[in-house]
């Protein structure tokens, strides 16, 4: 994998340029024919362990070779939390936001073949002097007769912490507890939810999908 650094320190930056070389660096990768082929800007290259590499969308993924920078569809402090979130590498400081106890909470729920309607909500608290912000999402499910058959509540890890992502989160968990081959009407009071499923899970796959807000929770869904 080519090295490439931030042009500033902010957390608002999205523009990286190559890393000229540093103590990352295996000589012997830069002399290989397909890179110098194709990577003809990059100075610095290293090994790393697949299971252990995200992909994220670039707005310029073509100007490898023409010795432009790369500029990511979001900021790098989404795109970190992101990665945090995915990897969830215990010897990483945020490793908290995905404790034992809160995956085994997601896995335990099964609900049975009758459920047929799903509610679902979210919260989100904004931060404050005292405390920082907080999401929670939940979901209730109904069988044919208006029935509850189950409910649950979450306090969700707050990276990039929003609203918005706190709705899309408790869809999320409400369909993981189903059992598969459930058929079901999903409710939620979030007009802004039901419109982006329109547009990402009401239609075909797009690529497009990468670079929108909380991609990760809509290719779950």
């Amino acid at each position: 994998m080519s090295h490439w650094l931030p042009v500033s320190s902010s957390a608002d930056e999205r523009t990286y340029n190559p890393c000229p070389g540093c103590s990352f660096n295996i000589p012997a990768l830069s002399k290989k024919s397909a890179i110098k082929q194709r990577c003809n800007s990059e100075k610095c290259f290293f090994n790393v362990i697949l299971s252990e590499t995200v992909g994220y969308p670039t707005r310029n993924a073509k100007v490898f070779a023409a010795y432009l920078p790369i500029t990511l569809s979001t900021s790098w402090s989404y795109a970190t939390s992101l990665a945090l979130v995915h990897l969830a590498n215990p010897s990483l400081p945020t490793s908290s936001a995905f404790s034992p106890s809160f995956k085994d909470r997601i896995e335990d729920d099964v609900l049975p073949l009758s459920v047929q309607s799903l509610y679902t909500d979210g919260f989100f608290h904004v931060a404050k002097d005292s405390s920082p912000p907080s999401m929670t999402s939940a979901w209730l499910a109904l069988d044919d007769d208006g029935l509850i058959l189950e409910s649950s509540s979450l306090q969700i890890p707050s990276c990039f912490p929003s609203a918005l992502r706190s709705e899309i989160f408790a869809v999320v968990l409400g369909l993981n507890a189903l059992s598969h081959s459930s058929s079901i009407s999903i409710h939620t009071d979030c007009s802004q939810l039901i419109s982006l499923w329109k547009r990402f899970v009401d239609v075909p796959f797009s690529p497009k999908l990468l670079r929108e807000h909380n991609h990760l929770l809509w290719l779950s869904i």
